[in-house]
C-alpha cells in the first residue's frame, strides 16, 4: 500500500517456486502515527529522523522499527525492491537478504538458530546456498 504517510511492500522470497514473502518492509514519513495491520500496537515515527523503517514477517517473534536518515533513497529502494541498496544503507534492515547470493529468502528457507546469553541476543542462520550469517536486526 502506498499513501502519503506510508509505503508497505512485501519483498518476495527468491527461492525456486516459493510464493511466500521474505519480509514486509514499511517506510513511514516523519510525523505520522499508525496502527499496524494486526492492530496490535501504535507505532510512532522517530522524532528527528526523516522517517521510520519497520521490518516484519521474517524473524520469528521479532520485528523492529528504526529511524531512516535518508527518506528519498530509502523509499526508492523499497519501491523497486532493491534489497542490495537497502543493505548498503543499513544491513540490519534486510535480515532476510543473503549478500553472497544477492537474493532474499523467507524464514522457511533459512536455517535459523536463536542465540541466548542473558536473554535473546540474535539469530544466526544459513541461507539455502549454505552461506552462514549472523542475522542482524535493530
Amino acid at each position: 500500500m502506498d499513501d502519503p504517510a506510508r509505503l508497505r511492500v512485501a519483498f518476495p522470497c527468491q527461492h525456486a517456486d516459493c510464493r511466500h514473502a521474505a519480509a514486509i518492509v514499511e517506510v513511514t514519513r516523519r510525523g505520522q502515527l499508525y496502527i499496524d495491520a494486526e492492530q496490535r500496537g501504535i507505532y510512532r515515527v522517530f522524532p528527528g529522523a526523516q522517517g521510520t523503517i519497520r521490518i516484519t514477517g521474517f524473524l520469528p517473534y521479532t520485528g523492529f522499527a528504526t529511524r531512516v536518515p535518508n527518506l528519498a533513497v530509502t523509499l526508492g529502494a523499497v519501491r523497486t525492491l532493491d534489497t542490495a541498496a537497502l543493505h548498503a544503507l543499513d544491513r540490519s534492515w534486510v535480515p532476510f537478504y543473503c549478500r553472497q547470493c544477492d537474493r532474499s529468502f523467507c524464514t522457511e528457507h533459512w536455517d535459523l538458530t536463536p542465540a541466548f546469553t542473558w536473554g535473546f541476543d540474535h539469530y544466526s542462520g544459513t541461507c539455502p546456498s549454505g552461506h552462514p550469517h549472523v542475522i542482524e536486526h535493530c
